[in-house]
């Protein structure tokens, strides 16, 4: 309101083009007035009312002297050596400056030799009635009975208190600013409190933590949860957010809480979302898991990141498909998922899942029913899924190899007892062996069969001094369990098995490793699974097994194992009861273990199994070469040229080899309005500039050359290329995330929580990036307690 005091400029104005001595006629200055008046009161705010009564004051009183003081320099208090002298009868008088220190507000003219109060010339209502105001006083006799009378007229104190509070608002503002700033401060700390509550949420989602604690309104209660100690933490460093969290309502409730994971969990999504859209396609990776009473659909997306050929693949959400798990009612939740995020009219390029039927069907599957809305989105069966379906069926098809693997979980059941578990962890201490644990094998954890391989060589002298201790020691009734273990570890074909596994699965791990990478691309797929099905090739010979054999026979030494009861003896014929055929289907193979055939040949033929070199060929071909062969029929079977079709015309496109990427160039030429003419151009013009860059130039050569402006046709394409998903391991990935955050303390936790987290844990990168003043703008939009709108 102090505002009205700002036409200090128009007095200034007028008093500076005037002599000290000039004087305004009372009705000029009047009318004048009058008019600024006026034009204060159509330009002010209501506000104004008493600025303008007091313009009107200052204009009526026929001082237009420079000597007086404005609103801004205060009292004009000069301190003359002589000041003039009028006579009062016999006496000359004049004033004296020994009244400024008992009248603060007291101000002397010099041109007019006379005194004013300089509180009431500038917030006094009513001017007529005192000339301590109009015209001023120069009564020297009656000066300090005059000023004492005046100072304590209501008119005077009611304008010094005036006076002050503007003094006051050109330090602090009128009070109306500083009701605004102290508005605005508030809701800066509220922001700023607020801020420390997200990061907290924040912070627990990302590193899958546990929000809340099982009873938080006790005051007993120790631990109230990982927020609210969080909390407590803050405040016990931070004074302004102790005395917030300390309030009876300090917004850590459940529900401020879900609001929170809400916006961010919403603002990562649009941020996917919005890559998508700038993209302009993208494909699909699916996969179901169970989650303790539900069934959870995953779904993920794979797109290019903007301004790149760099890929991504993002995780958008868990979906509950309890209510049905055929193909209609998830193919129906995830259009429903698409079109939720405004991405349905996008083109769906592909679609990934694992090999079961509900998905991968082509009658009624999933892939066909998504097919039916978006034509082009071929379906690619996870290749991962594929490779870890090769070994699982060599497993089982080799009888040998499958007793090798239950002796492996055989060993790891009986070491999972916490006494025995210690006490291998101890002596691999004690014997500086470095501690690999062994896990329980599963045909979804790809890897645990190589890890249990390596674990068991690693350790096996230790674990064989265990159940020899275990045996002779004799103190419980698990010592039938350890004999057998004991007796199967040191038999030569355990060995043997394990040295074959070790080598072949340390192959495949790399394959493995390969085709769960994000940003490997299904060109790249077929070089590699190429690669490794010609490396296994190149090992089924004598030589390969010549190296393998010496280093079993290394092996058994070394740990004094006498492999002669393993074996029949010299002469021994073994015979079967019936003639084992081959099957016409396994031709290609070294059939021996698998039907009996073979062994029963040889064995008929009275081979005498002493002789080392009958013995060594025996294990080659009946455990080595078997072992190889159907992993490598298994390969060609999963892996087959039909399958891998459009992944080979995916190459040559690569390669700019236009005539073998037709099949691939047909498919998506009408989706994306490709000009056949216009793309052959293109690719030779590239390929001329990728063979100057390198003669044998592969995908990052070519992303380094072609332009979306130059090569509009071949950068459409290779996208598409590009977002091709080679296997949903993502899905996969996303399912250790799922455990994490929904683990068995946790189970109540309601749908839209668990999938709020599950996108903030997993797709912690964008979280990081989240601006809070962003997340906390989102977050005022609804109706809340606490003010956050600046």
């Amino acid at each position: 309101m102090f505002s009205i005091f700002n036409f200090k400029n128009q007095v200034k104005q007028n008093t500076s083009t005037k002599n000290l001595d000039e004087t305004v006629e009372t009705h000029g200055d009047e009318s004048k007035a009058k008019k600024i008046c006026n034009h204060e009161q159509n330009d002010g705010h209501n506000d104004d009312d008493e600025n303008i009564q007091l313009k009107n004051n200052v204009l009526n009183l026929n001082i237009q002297s420079v000597d007086l003081g404005d609103i801004d320099s205060g009292p004009k208090q000069p301190k003359l050596q002589i000041f003039p002298l009028t006579k009062f009868g016999p006496q000359n008088r004049s004033f004296n400056a020994k009244h400024y220190s008992e009248f603060e507000w007291l101000e002397y003219s010099v041109s007019r030799d006379a005194v004013f109060c300089f509180n009431c010339i500038h917030f006094a209502k009513n001017v007529k009635t005192d000339n301590l105001i109009t015209t001023g006083y120069n009564n020297w006799r009656k000066l300090n009975e005059k000023l004492l009378k005046h100072s304590k007229t209501v008119q005077h104190l009611t304008s010094t208190v005036q006076y002050n509070s503007y003094k006051s608002s050109k330090l602090t503002g009128t009070i109306v600013t500083q009701l605004s700033t102290a508005k605005k401060n508030e809701i800066l700390k509220n922001r700023q409190y607020m801020k420390v509550l997200i990061n907290i949420t924040l912070f627990c989602a990302k590193q899958g933590l546990a929000l809340r604690g099982h009873d938080e309104k006790s005051s007993t209660v120790s631990n109230t949860g990982n927020f609210k100690e969080l909390c407590t933490l803050f405040a016990m460093n931070d004074k302004e957010f102790s005395d917030f969290f300390n309030r009876k309502i300090n917004y850590t409730s459940w529900i401020i809480q879900n609001s929170i994971l809400e916006v961010c969990s919403n603002m990562t999504i649009n941020t996917i979302i919005s890559e998508i859209k700038y993209c302009g396609m993208y494909s699909i990776m699916c996969d179901e898991a169970r989650s303790y009473k539900t069934e959870q659909l995953s779904i993920c997306v794979r797109y290019i990141i903007p301004n790149s050929y760099n890929v991504c693949e993002r995780f958008i959400g868990f979906y509950d498909v309890s209510n049905g798990r055929g193909a209609e009612h998830i193919s129906i939740e995830i259009l429903s998922v698409l079109k939720k995020f405004g991405i349905s009219d996008i083109p769906l390029v592909a679609q990934t899942y694992d090999g079961a039927n509900v998905m991968s069907g082509s009658t009624s599957g999933v892939q066909t029913r998504i097919r039916d809305s978006h034509p082009e989105a071929i379906f690619i069966h996870c290749m991962a899924h594929k490779l870890n379906l090769v070994v699982t069926n060599t497993c089982r098809t080799i009888k040998e190899s499958n007793t090798f693997f239950n002796t492996l979980e055989a060993v790891y059941v009986h070491f999972s007892q916490p006494g025995k578990d210690k006490l291998l962890q101890d002596l691999q201490k004690s014997m500086q062996i470095k501690s690999l644990s062994i896990s329980r094998l599963c045909e979804t954890r790809w890897s645990c069969r190589l890890k249990n391989c390596k674990a068991v060589h690693n350790s096996f002298g230790v674990i064989v001094n265990i159940l020899q201790n275990e045996i002779n020691e004799d103190t419980n009734k698990e010592v039938a369990q350890a004999i057998g273990l004991l007796h199967m570890l040191k038999k030569m074909s355990f060995v043997l098995y394990l040295f074959i596994f070790e080598e072949i699965l340390g192959i495949i791990d790399i394959l493995s490793k390969k085709l769960q990478k994000k940003e490997g691309t299904i060109g790249n797929a077929v070089i590699e699974i190429n690669a490794v099905i010609k490396t296994i090739q190149n090992m089924r010979n004598e030589k390969s097994f010549d190296v393998l054999w010496n280093n079993v026979i290394q092996f058994l030494l070394k740990h004094d194992i006498d492999d002669s009861h393993n074996t029949p003896g010299p002469g021994v014929i073994m015979s079967s009861k019936r003639k084992r055929k081959e099957s016409i289907k396994l031709k290609s193979f070294h059939v021996s273990v698998t039907t009996g055939a073979g062994g029963n040949d040889i064995c008929n033929q009275g081979v005498d199994m002493n002789r080392t070199e009958n013995y060594k060929q025996y294990w080659c071909s009946h455990a080595y070469y078997a072992v190889l062969d159907a992993i490598i029929g298994h390969f060609e079977l999963r892996f087959s040229k039909e399958s891998l079709e459009l992944a080979n015309s995916i190459d040559n496109f690569i390669k700019l080899n236009m005539t073998k990427s037709m099949m691939f160039i047909d498919h998506y030429q009408a989706l994306f309005s490709i000009d056949k003419e216009a793309l052959r151009s293109e690719m030779t013009v590239a390929h001329n500039c990728a063979i100057q860059l390198k003669p044998n130039f592969g995908l990052e050569e070519l992303k380094t050359i072609i332009s979306k402006e130059v090569y509009p046709n071949i950068h459409s394409l290779l996208k598409v290329a590009l977002i091709l998903p080679i296997s949903s391991a993502s899905c996969e990935r996303s399912f250790s995330a799922m455990r994490r955050i929904k683990n068995w303390t946790r189970t109540s936790m309601t749908q839209d929580r668990f999938g709020y987290l599950s996108v903030l844990h997993i797709e912690r990168d964008i979280v990081n990036n989240l601006d809070l003043n962003i997340i906390l703008d989102e977050y005022s939009k609804k109706d809340r307690r606490i003010d956050l709108i600046l």
